[in-house]
């Protein structure tokens, strides 16, 4: 689903467009992106995974972030990291259960 940036992840873009990101990596390239689109344009759109991802980015650098920003990124990104964790152990699971039960393998 396609939503509309809330003002407080405007905010947020802002704020990490302004952070000493690493040079040259994803996270700086999608907010150097967003950011740029933030200026040119009166409304962003953004699916749920380009939210999500721009929530982790948060949470990675929260240490760069103002107070308000860095307790809501916590808050956000945590929930986000919580559920991937359990889908990790589900695929885990399943992939250990298709694995053969040979001697050396155990």
């Amino acid at each position: 689903m396609v939503l509309p940036m809330s003002d407080l992840e405007l905010r947020l873009v802002r704020a990490l467009d302004r952070c000493d990101l690493k040079q040259g990596s994803a996270d700086k390239r999608f907010c150097d992106t967003v950011s740029t689109m933030s200026r040119h344009q009166s409304q962003i759109l953004l699916t749920e995974g380009q939210r999500a991802y721009l929530w982790r980015i948060a949470y990675r650098y929260r240490h760069l972030l103002a107070g308000d920003l860095a307790t809501k990124a916590e808050t956000k990104a945590g929930a986000v990291a919580t559920s991937g964790r359990k889908h990790e152990k589900r695929r885990y699971r399943r992939v250990m259960s298709l694995r053969p039960s040979l001697p050396f393998c155990q």
